[in-house]
């Protein structure tokens, strides 16, 4: 039997859901002369092809009476299983117990996003689930009182209370704020958790939906906000998707605009896995393509997925067209810092007539390319992480002034802060932590904001939080009490 534990990581609010999921399905199944996944069985291949040429194909209907049943039969197996007294070995219902109180304990870590109000006061918000609230409350408080340990916290969504007003199963995915109007944001709903979500217009000063704002029909849409009136993604109508249910159009929806009448971007093939669009944003010193002041530097994507290894990247140029960016189909733009785009390679490969390696993470100058022309062999590329035989790299993340990057050496987690030197080579400035034989991740971060969040914990100190400022200075926030004596 193993432990799933699902976390949907949004707006850097961390919602935990769990369940049992039992790993002796496909014993269970072979023990019985059935096939596996690889359709095969102890029949042999020739006999499991002739019977049937798709297995379990009634599986593929996720909440089909048929899918279910057969989950709640493997469930019945397994749990039998655990019922028999073994000295030990925890029971089922032992398990769930114990499972139970840690993920409902009041004590836990609220993981946070930080927004900085129209007055300019730094509020933290967090989703929260207990006993009390099993579907969770959205809410928040000032950056002071959450590094007060205070339990004061001002609720913005109930959503039990939703789901028994509007008579749904509304399970929180996560909410995303308009770049400068920070009280509007679009709230992601899914009916019973499935991939498919209903997004509304939230105001958290009014605490409320927003009358005539925007509202997305129930997709698996991606989309993001390119100013406080446009969205621009992934937002599928009829017959707009792909056959694996994600989009194939990228739409920019203009508010109080008809949705079915909005401005269509980009379009796929119906054979890809989907497409989707993003604005990427950066307040980083060097000087953006066409920004001035205190505006970010903005870059437009649109991904499109042809299948699981490759993907085409396109950009908005400044007349407003699409341009194929000449990067591998097997790399993945990572992020944005000033004007340089920052991209992984998960193959080796060749970019701007430069040769890439598999593994590496590499920048360019997005205002050279845009006003290259065609002389795209003129831009430079920038080496900004090498991995080795034991260090590999992990993501990236960006604050106002920074560029945050985690990977793994020799197993053991590492944050290090990237800085450009004049002559286009990228230096590691390492984040002093509590300790370095441990997992450490980045937990929330913003373009917009100089704090950002980091967890740290290894196999005998429970997890950690701190809070890393603009001058890199950490400030522990919060501890999760010790659940058995490390000691020995």
């Amino acid at each position: 039997m193993s432990l799933v534990l699902n976390r949907t990581l949004f707006d850097g609010v961390s919602t935990v859901f769990w369940g049992v999921l039992l790993s002796s399905v496909l014993l269970g199944c072979q023990s019985k002369g059935q096939v596996d996944t690889a359709g095969r069985g102890d029949r042999g291949m020739a006999s499991t092809v002739k019977e049937t040429a798709a297995p379990f194909v009634e599986l593929e209907e996720v909440d089909g009476v048929k899918a279910l049943e057969w989950v709640k039969e493997r469930n019945r197996e397994s749990a039998a299983r655990f019922d028999k007294v073994i000295p030990g070995v925890p029971t089922l219902a032992e398990l769930k117990t114990d499972l139970l109180k840690i993920l409902q304990a009041k004590d836990r870590i609220p993981s946070i996003s930080i927004r900085t109000s129209s007055d300019g006061q730094s509020m933290v918000y967090n989703f929260w689930q207990d006993a009390k609230n099993p579907k969770g409350i959205y809410r928040r408080q000032t950056l002071e009182a959450y590094q007060a340990n205070s339990e004061e916290w001002e609720t913005l969504l109930d959503i039990d209370a939703l789901s028994k007003k509007e008579k749904e199963n509304w399970v929180f995915k996560g909410a995303s704020c308009a770049p400068k109007v920070r009280t509007r944001c679009m709230v992601r709903l899914s009916r019973g958790g499935g991939d498919a979500s209903v997004d509304r217009e939230f105001d958290v000063e009014q605490k409320d939906f927003v009358k005539g704002g925007f509202q997305l029909p129930e997709a698996k849409s991606t989309f993001g906000w390119l100013d406080d009136d446009t969205l621009m993604g992934g937002i599928p109508i009829e017959g707009e998707t792909s056959d694996s249910g994600y989009p194939t159009t990228v739409r920019m929806w203009k508010r109080g605009d008809d949705l079915k009448k909005s401005t269509i971007v980009f379009r796929g093939e119906k054979t890809d896995i989907g497409v989707w669009g993003r604005r990427l944003r950066s307040h980083h010193s060097q000087k953006g393509h066409g920004q001035k002041g205190e505006e970010p530097v903005v870059l437009d994507l649109i991904v499109r997925a042809i299948d699981m290894n490759t993907v085409e990247t396109y950009v908005r140029m400044p007349n407003d067209s699409w341009r194929l960016l000449p990067i591998p189909k097997t790399a993945d733009v990572e992020g944005l810092s000033g004007q340089f785009v920052l991209f992984a390679t998960r193959k080796d490969g060749e970019a701007f007539g430069t040769k890439l390696r598999s593994g590496w993470l590499y920048a360019f100058d997005l205002s050279s390319w845009m006003d290259g022309g065609a002389a795209e062999k003129t831009v430079k590329v920038e080496t900004v992480f090498r991995p080795t035989a034991k260090r590999v790299f992990s993501y990236l993340t960006t604050t106002k002034s920074r560029i945050v990057l985690s990977y793994m050496d020799n197993v053991r987690g590492r944050l290090v802060e990237m800085k450009r030197g004049a002559n286009g080579v990228w230096t590691e400035h390492a984040l002093k932590l509590p300790g370095s034989e441990g997992a450490i991740s980045a937990s929330y971060s913003s373009y917009d904001e100089e704090y950002f969040t980091v967890f740290y914990q290894d196999f005998l100190t429970p997890s950690e939080m701190f809070l890393v400022d603009g001058a890199r200075k950490l400030t522990k926030l919060r501890t999760t009490p010790a659940r058995f004596d490390a000691k020995g």
